[in-house]
């Protein structure tokens, strides 16, 4: 099923290929999701943008090709709230290509400890 949204604003990094998500606000919810036999506001996939209008502020999106939306008919014409993920497989971000060494030096003339380190990295696409 393809369903198209008009927006009054739009983010200007969605593309086709983004995984809409999409889940139903509620006025009983207080940040956190609180499902109950009638309420349940956990996300779940809309499907996947196929077409993407800036200048009128509307997307396509195939129910499908994204993994299948079991309730759409519920979804539109309701207020949702709506967010997307990007396509991992072509939006990587991160340097690619380089490396880095470390080394830690005690500049003191006392004896220090290292107790914990980390690294922040993106794995470059293959």
């Amino acid at each position: 099923m393809i369903v198209t949204f008009t927006f009054t604003e739009l983010n200007v990094s969605v593309q086709p290929g983004d995984i809409v998500y999409y889940t139903i606000p509620r006025s009983s919810q207080s940040g956190r999701n609180h499902p109950t036999a009638i309420v349940d506001t956990k996300p779940r996939i809309l499907g996947r943008v196929t077409n993407v209008w800036h200048s009128a502020k509307k997307i396509e999106i195939d129910t499908i090709a994204g993994g299948g939306c079991g309730d759409c008919e519920k979804v539109v014409g309701e207020y949702i709230y709506m967010f997307f993920q990007k396509n991992h497989k072509a939006n990587t971000s991160g340097i690619v290509g380089y490396y880095m060494d470390t080394e830690f030096r005690n500049w003191s003339t006392k004896e220090a400890e290292i107790f914990a380190t980390a690294v922040d990295y993106v794995e470059s696409s293959k």
